[in-house]
């Protein structure tokens, strides 16, 4: 019997072979051992190994034959390091290392991971009789020929109902992904795709993806304040940049003492005129389609005059809680009875 090609390193193993004799299905994979034999009666172990059924899919069935099991030894499911797929016995789901498989039990795979493989620990000793692979209907997973702009690549062209398909949408440089959608091609019926994911239905599919234009964005550039600070955002996030038509928005703090004077903004054309909205110390504007310089101002809070604190020698100085103070440091305070900003 022939032992195949070696060293799967497309597997999340390393070292299998191939064992294609007459009661070993091609899928079927055992870890590398010298000791290890197939003769017209299937699988000779001499150690302890793993046997591993690669290439399922949801709803697959698979039944392992086996005798001579070693005392105190048991066959178990072995799904193997990051290998999501999962399977069930009856009703019971297998556990990794401690679900027992026994001769002749059907191993129904309820999601084909990202590996598509069961794994079956082996022992010196046995005899692997027969492996039968029951396939579940495979249907049609189709590329839309209609797609421009960019491209889509399938983890997968054919799948049966509820495994997991991964769809990678590459856009063309100056585009972004808009939509994915999978569409029945027998009902119609829209697929959910969620982060690029799928659960394929009982019906062939076709898989599209449209892509839209990245708007082009132009500089914000703010000014440095004096006697204050302010924001430029689009939402909540500050930004240095905007595309045409997005709103953004000022908010003006001022120091103690003074208040908001301006808000400008300003394009590079001079004949570029942009509207500032302002309500209290927020202003508004449009992003036009061009760089803009953001500038605003602060003044002397209305009716308050600012004095240096060295010129307020003998002057009647209070705090605005009313307690008088014998020296001022830099705020507003009330001084002659009049309110004042000290710098």
């Amino acid at each position: 019997m022939g032992e195949g090609k070696e060293d799967r390193t497309d597997r999340n193993f390393r070292g299998y072979k191939d064992y294609t004799g007459t009661n070993l299905p091609a899928e079927c994979q055992v870890a590398i051992g010298e000791e290890q034999k197939v003769d017209e009666n299937g699988l000779i172990v001499g150690q302890d190994r793993y046997l591993a059924v690669y290439g399922l899919h949801t709803g697959d069935k698979v039944a392992i034959y086996y005798t001579g099991v070693p005392e105190g030894k048991q066959p178990t499911y072995c799904p193997g390091t990051s290998v999501d797929t999962k399977a069930k016995i009856g009703s019971t789901e297998l556990v990794s290392t401690t679900s027992a498989i026994n001769s002749g039990d059907v191993i129904e795979i309820t999601k084909a991971g990202s590996k598509n493989y069961i794994i079956m620990s082996i022992f010196n000793g046995m005899r692997i009789s027969k492996v039968v692979i029951q396939k579940a209907a495979l249907y049609n997973v189709t590329k839309a020929e209609s797609i421009t702009n960019g491209d889509i690549k399938l983890s997968a062209t054919t799948a049966a109902a509820g495994d997991e398909v991964t769809v990678t949408a590459t856009p063309a440089e100056g585009f972004e992904l808009e939509a994915i959608t999978v569409t029945g091609v027998n009902s119609n019926v829209a697929v959910e795709v969620t982060d690029g994911k799928f659960i394929m239905p009982a019906d062939d599919v076709t898989v599209n993806a449209t892509f839209k234009s990245v708007p082009q964005k132009f500089a914000i550039t703010k000014t440095a304040p004096a006697n204050g600070s302010y924001t430029v955002k689009a939402g909540d996030a500050e930004i240095t940049e905007a595309a045409k038509d997005t709103e953004v928005t000022i908010t003006a703090t001022p120091d103690d003492g003074y208040e908001l004077d301006q808000i400008k903004v300003e394009g590079t054309s001079t004949d570029l005129e942009v509207i500032v909205t302002v309500d209290g110390n927020v202003g508004t504007f449009t992003m036009p389609a061009a760089d803009v310089t953001v500038t605003v101002t602060f003044k002397n809070a209305t009716g308050i005059n600012a004095v240096k604190a060295d010129a307020l020698k003998d002057a009647q100085i209070y705090n605005l809680q009313g307690v008088r103070v014998d020296k001022a440091q830099k705020g507003l305070y009330i001084v002659n009875g009049k309110k004042v900003v000290i710098k």
